[in-house]
């Protein structure tokens, strides 16, 4: 690899409202490989620099998809 595994990625999400989120990652050098994919309101994952997250605003009761989504990264990486 390129040394992106050397870090690390706490990434926390929540939405606002009563919005059902789909969160996952894909790889970014092969699109092809993904995480599964989890559901709910709130959550969190933890990532090396190669991953990168995606979400999802699912429908609502009301039919709507809108709603504020706060997104928190925290970056780690290797003491030298």
């Amino acid at each position: 690899m390129n040394g992106c595994d050397t870090q690390r990625f706490l990434v926390r999400w929540r939405a606002a409202d009563d919005v059902t989120v789909s969160a996952s990652w894909f790889h970014a050098t092969a699109e092809d490989v993904a995480g599964e994919v989890s559901r709910g309101r709130r959550g969190w994952m933890i990532l090396d620099g190669c991953q990168v997250p995606r979400m999802r605003l699912d429908e609502a009761a009301n039919g709507s998809t809108l709603t504020d989504l706060a997104v928190e990264v925290q970056q780690l990486e290797p003491a030298v």
